[in-house]
């Protein structure tokens, strides 16, 4: 989320400019359900709401928005604090929230890497610091995917690998060893699964969604991809009348895709959202409807897209002037907004 912060500054130009101008414990479910409404909502529990209430919330409330996915974030730190030991209970209790609400789940598993996995000299206090040793990552995306398999049905390698914010320093070569040890695993566990590129930043911070993808092909790691995942972030703009036109990176990503033979693999686009609140950033909550079922019409209008996700579901703040703590669909306490409504809406059309 503090990706996006970069992004700010170069939408406050074109603002200005217009005004002027698991085990067998956890419930089993689908890996794709055919009948589930064809969008998800990121979660945001397993890192603000840490509790077993929490999760069984924040599920309730995405599955009562109309959606039928969920995205969950993995931390491999929290996971595995000390090497072999494993700490379950943040992904054991979201999975079991998430299933017992009915909802097909798409788990990104996620850096950190922990302290005792990371390059010497690295920040140990960084969010975006990657292992010295990809295979360190394979092992434990292999043992996420073996204790968790029955329940997820898509998988996302990391978080945004193209913004420093998360891959310190962002590194293409390096995330690629990643994403192919991760794809390795996590298929040995699940023949089945489908495993996706983090999905990738619109902000100006680090390096270009399209160019990273460029870059991830040069690398050799088409062959460790299912499908191509991006955060196509357009606000306070929808995303067909971004002036920035960043929107479009979806098409060139799909265009790139279908030159390099891989025309049949589906772009998932798992974060996107529009705040509410105060800041210069944000827009009123009836707009916010407007914009999201826009994006959701615009979504469902292109074949080559796997379920959309919006992030997020409720609000991380009252603080209305901070536009990352209001991207939800419900406050922080949970009442709807006006969007929870209007997708509602849409999804039974």
């Amino acid at each position: 989320m503090n990706a996006r912060r970069r992004l700010l500054i170069a939408v406050a130009v074109v603002v200005v400019l217009n005004l002027t101008l698991f085990t067998s414990t956890l419930p089993r479910c689908q890996q794709v359900r055919a009948a589930a409404p064809p969008f998800g909502v990121a979660s945001v529990a397993t890192m603000w709401s840490d509790s077993p209430q929490g999760y069984a919330d924040e599920a309730r409330s995405i599955r009562d928005a109309g959606a039928g996915w969920i995205r969950i974030i993995v931390q491999w730190h929290k996971i595995e604090p000390s090497s072999g030991a494993y700490d379950w209970s943040t992904g054991d209790n979201a999975v079991q929230a998430a299933s017992a609400a009915g909802l097909s789940i798409l788990m990104c598993i996620s850096g950190p890497a922990p302290v005792w996995a990371q390059a010497p000299g690295a920040d140990p206090n960084a969010v975006g610091s990657p292992p010295a040793d990809p295979v360190a990552f394979g092992q434990i995306t292999r043992a996420i995917a073996d204790r968790y398999k029955s329940a997820v049905g898509a998988w996302e390698i990391w978080n945004e690998p193209n913004a420093p914010e998360f891959f310190t320093p962002v590194d293409v070569g390096r995330y690629a060893a990643l994403l192919r040890e991760a794809y390795v695993n996590i298929h040995a566990a699940a023949p089945q699964a489908i495993v996706m590129s983090g999905g990738l930043s619109s902000s100006n911070s680090g390096i270009d969604s399209v160019d990273f993808i460029q870059q991830l092909y040069a690398n050799g790691a088409g062959d460790a991809l299912d499908a191509i995942a991006l955060h196509p972030y357009t606000y306070p703009y929808s995303i067909t009348e971004d002036p920035l036109g960043r929107g479009a990176a979806v098409a060139q990503v799909r265009q790139l895709m279908a030159a390099r033979g891989d025309g049949r693999k589906k772009i998932w686009i798992t974060e996107y959202g529009q705040a509410t609140g105060t800041s210069p950033f944000a827009v009123p909550g009836e707009r916010q409807a407007e914009i999201l079922v826009a994006f959701l019409q615009w979504a469902s209008s292109l074949g080559y897209l796997g379920p959309p996700f919006l992030f997020t579901s409720r609000d991380l703040s009252p603080d209305t002037s901070n536009a990352d703590f209001n991207f939800g669909l419900y406050g922080v306490d949970y009442a709807p907004k006006p969007a929870v409504e209007a997708i509602k809406t849409l999804a039974r059309s």
